[in-house]
Order: C-alpha cells, then sequence, then structure tokens
C-alpha cells in the first residue's frame, strides 16, 4: 500500500529523476525532441529545492515499500482569472514511468485535493498539454473538467505549444 509524506530538502533529486522520467515518457511525440534531450535532473533538482523550501506550497512524496514512486507540488492558483483564496492548483505531479498507470497517479491526485481541500480551498485546476489524451483522460476519470482557458507556452524548444486547464469544485465532497 504505498504512502505519502511531506517532501524534505534532499527528496529534490528524486523528484527531479521523476520528472525528466516522465516528462521523456509521456511527451515523446507530443513536444520537441530537442527539449526532451535538454533536460537535466541536475537543473531540475536546484529547482524543486527552492519549491520544496518555500512554505507557500505543498510538496508530496508517494512511496511504495519505502522508495519514492511519485510526487506532486500543490498550492494558491497562480491564474489572473481565478481567485487564488477560493482554488488551489496542483503545479505538478509525476510517477516514476515503471508505476504508472497502476493507480498511483491517483493516489498522489487525491493527496493534492486533500491538501488543497485542507488548506481552505473550494476548488483546483491544472493545466495540461492540449494533446496530452492520457492526461487528459486521467483528470476527466476524476471528474476534472476542461474550462476553456488555453495558454500557449513556447518553453518546449520547437514552436508554441497550448495547455487547457481542467477544474474540479470540491467544496461539497
Amino acid at each position: 500500500m504505498p504512502k505519502t509524506r511531506s517532501a524534505k530538502y534532499n527528496d529534490a533529486i528524486f523528484i527531479a529523476q521523476a520528472e525528466v522520467d516522465s516528462q521523456r515518457n509521456l511527451y515523446s511525440g507530443l513536444v520537441a525532441q530537442s527539449f526532451l534531450d535538454s533536460l537535466s535532473v541536475q537543473d531540475s533538482a536546484s529547482s524543486w529545492e527552492t519549491i520544496i523550501s518555500d512554505n507557500n506550497n505543498t510538496t508530496i512524496i508517494l512511496e511504495e515499500l519505502g522508495k519514492p514512486i511519485g510526487a506532486l507540488s500543490c498550492g494558491p492558483c497562480r491564474d489572473d482569472d481565478l481567485n487564488s483564496q477560493v482554488t488551489g492548483e496542483i503545479w505538478s505531479i509525476y510517477v516514476d514511468p515503471s508505476y504508472q498507470r497502476k493507480g498511483y497517479g491517483t493516489s498522489l491526485f487525491e493527496e493534492a485535493r486533500q491538501a488543497l481541500r485542507k488548506a481552505g480551498y473550494n476548488e483546483l485546476s491544472i493545466w495540461v498539454l492540449d494533446t496530452d489524451l492520457r492526461a487528459r483522460g486521467f483528470l476527466e476519470s476524476l471528474g476534472l473538467t476542461c474550462d476553456g482557458a488555453a495558454r500557449f507556452d513556447d518553453y518546449y524548444g520547437d514552436g508554441i505549444v497550448t495547455k487547457v486547464r481542467y477544474k474540479g469544485d470540491f467544496s461539497h465532497q
């Protein structure tokens, strides 16, 4: 049975590895290969050290038999068109590719939902690539809906990619 815990500073390298491995696995064919090839565990670990140290968010580790297999980070919604007092955001969620499609992502997502609810939010949001049908199906299976908001990012190395926002209301759950 998987267990969750708050991330510690020294978890940054694991989260970074999970992020890089997940992106290379899930985004292959969806974003520029040059972007995937350029991903650096060391650069990502440095960013995660900062995120873990920030008290304005929650970073959670999912473990199976004491081994970290997934991580997520969530906190106040960063979108100007949503009220950050009402809406929390899942900023990132990663599961080691060898553990994907086995229910661990759902467990991790439910931890995020609980953390955001405990922090006083009534809604949650998350952004995904519009072409990532697997992620979109996952979110829809959890009761989230695409709210029509879109943003365009060019940090994937080969042109603009479109992300769409999913939202869920859990104030009455």
